[in-house]
């Protein structure tokens, strides 16, 4: 069955709390740009909806993309709160119009993996993300991120992944309050603006298998203390700004890679 009608005003959109029993593909008709027709006839189990880019959906399971792609804050709200209690796993990819990522996710507290990879997402990390303590994967790969990277990444304690490559317009330091971080085994910064040293406190990271800190702004020598991480086993600091002497404690590191940093030697 296909359905399609003129953009309802903002005022014609019922609250939502009279919309929480709603099923989805109704609740995507009311609030991505379509006006319900009343009565619903009662065998219409799933509609064909359209989005404002003119595409179609008609199965549920395209409903997190929905999501992510809605021009209507009002139901990414409903939509996180009416699943957040059963969704553990958030994936998007490639996605070309959807805009900043939704403050909604926030809703998601069970979320334990959240991959956002190669969509255009202008604007910054939201803070709601930091809410999602539950959260094991984190991987929002060029999605034309900007602004400040928030240090409170580091409160995520149950973290085994964070990577936030290519995303040049990403700024900050190399917060020493990451190395709280103790579950960590993966952190891919590669391709961002992130400046100033390596953080001794890294050196808490002790189950860090892989640091990739490739085509950055950071600066200044290797940290003894890396050499605390005694699962390491791939460093890459190509064309940044490394500087001084590397460790001796790094010199077992599998996958040590300083190419392009000229003013780096190896202590003997």
């Amino acid at each position: 069955m296909q359905i399609e009608s003129p953009l309802p005003s903002q005022h014609s959109r019922p609250p939502i709390d009279s919309l929480m029993d709603l099923p989805f593909d109704v609740l995507v008709l009311i609030l991505v740009g379509c006006i319900l027709p009343m009565p619903l006839p009662l065998h219409v189990t799933t509609l064909n909806i359209h989005l404002t880019d003119h595409r179609s959906l008609s199965d549920v399971n395209d409903f997190e993309e929905v999501f992510f792609l809605s021009p209507s804050v009002q139901y990414q709200e409903v939509y996180a709160a009416k699943k957040a209690n059963v969704t553990t796993d958030l994936t998007f990819a490639w996605l070309r119009r959807c805009g900043p990522i939704p403050e909604a996710l926030g809703y998601f507290r069970w979320l334990e993996y959240l991959t956002i990879k190669s969509c255009v997402c202008p604007g910054p990390i939201p803070s709601s993300i930091i809410t999602l303590t539950e959260l094991g994967v984190l991987s929002l790969e060029g999605c034309r991120l900007s602004g400040l990277i928030p240090v409170e990444l580091g409160q995520l304690t149950k973290l085994e992944h964070l990577s936030l490559a290519d995303n040049e317009q990403l700024y900050g330091p190399l917060y020493a309050e990451w190395g709280s971080l103790t579950l960590l085994h993966f952190l891919d910064l590669s391709g961002t603006g992130v400046t100033g040293l390596i953080p001794p406190e890294w050196g808490n990271m002790g189950n860090l298998h892989t640091l990739i800190l490739t085509s950055t702004r950071m600066n200044g020598p290797i940290p003894r203390e890396l050499g605390r991480c005694t699962e390491l086993q791939r460093l890459e600091l190509t064309d940044s700004s490394t500087i001084g002497v590397i460790p001796g404690e790094l010199r077992n590191v599998p996958f040590l890679i300083v190419e392009g940093n000229d003013e780096v030697i190896f202590e003997v």
